[in-house]
């Protein structure tokens, strides 16, 4: 009996040390990542006055920095590429649980694909997973059903195979974020596919029940909060949604605030502006900021 009692209590203590360790590399994995805006939202003391939520296109189209600059609106830029609706209402919904709620909002629209059932866009898991040391942040994980419950109580069960390598992980391409939360696209993409700067009405795609429940709760915890909210519709070389635009707004405030690029202006037809088809580069994006700083400059009733 007492060598069964003995085994068992050095098993337990190997199972300590090694969950132990699991943790340990848990917070040192974390420090390796170039992205640290989810941290800093958990870390708290934010406090800005004006967000902005989107994916690719409201990273790399509104400079930070120059909208701050311009405007004296404190700026930070909290979208994320490749990122749906309902990674970005989670991100809002993180950052006001940290941080006070900020004045304002810009929410970048992805036309056409905001509520697209299929998956253009997606949660970020990504973003998760090295900041699983957080506890928030594992629960957050167990209720989407990428950890175990049993992870609340095992870091082991944290982990990612990833995580065991121990390199830093470096921007895509390069492209850095910078200290506003922005991460502008230099030069241009090889390859500019379905250019076409003729509007269309054309909007057929099966919508996502979750992302409009998304889209409303965001809408929600602004009025909750007294956060005015402004829709951005950003550049585009391909062929700008009516259709899409017609049905968005059936689902947004009657005192709704929007900015749409004015697509008469000759830079949002030239491709020397943009790095592909969906996305400015940096010259682009230097315009496209000045022209909603200019809207945020001339519209102060709204800010």
């Amino acid at each position: 009996m007492k060598k069964f009692i003995k085994q068992i209590l050095i098993f337990a203590l190997i199972f300590f040390i090694i969950d132990k360790a699991a943790y340990f590399i848990l917070v040192k994995t974390s420090k390796l990542q170039s992205d640290k805006k989810l941290e800093k939202i958990l870390e708290g003391g934010m406090d800005k006055e004006l967000i902005i939520l989107g994916s690719s296109r409201g990273i790399g189209n509104l400079i930070g920095e120059q909208l701050e600059n311009e405007t004296g609106l404190t700026t930070y830029n909290l979208s994320y590429r490749g990122s749906d609706i309902n990674f970005q209402s989670y991100i809002f919904k993180s950052y006001l649980l940290h941080n006070s709620a900020p004045q304002n909002l810009f929410l970048v629209i992805d036309n056409p694909a905001l509520l697209d059932a299929e998956p253009v866009l997606s949660f970020r898991y990504d973003r998760l997973y090295p900041l699983a040391h957080y506890n928030e942040i594992n629960d957050t994980l167990i209720k989407l059903k990428k950890h175990s419950i049993a992870s609340r109580y095992i870091y082991c069960l944290r982990l990612q195979s990833s995580q065991l390598k121990f390199n830093k992980i470096k921007p895509v391409n390069n492209w850095l974020i910078d200290d506003y939360g922005s991460q502008i696209l230099y030069g241009k993409s090889l390859y500019i596919t379905n250019i076409s700067s003729k509007p269309t009405d054309d909007y057929t795609v099966e919508e996502d029940v979750e992302k409009i429940n998304s889209l409303n709760q965001i809408q929600e915890l602004c009025q909750e909060k007294n956060i005015k909210i402004h829709y951005i519709f950003p550049p585009n070389l391909s062929s700008f949604n009516k259709g899409f635009l017609k049905r968005f707004l059936q689902l947004v405030p009657d005192d709704f605030s929007l900015f749409i690029y004015d697509d008469n202006k000759s830079i949002y037809k030239d491709e020397k502006y943009f790095y592909d088809e969906s996305h400015l580069n940096y010259k682009g994006a230097k315009l496209f900021t000045k022209d909603v700083s200019d809207f945020i400059n001339n519209k102060k009733e709204l800010f």
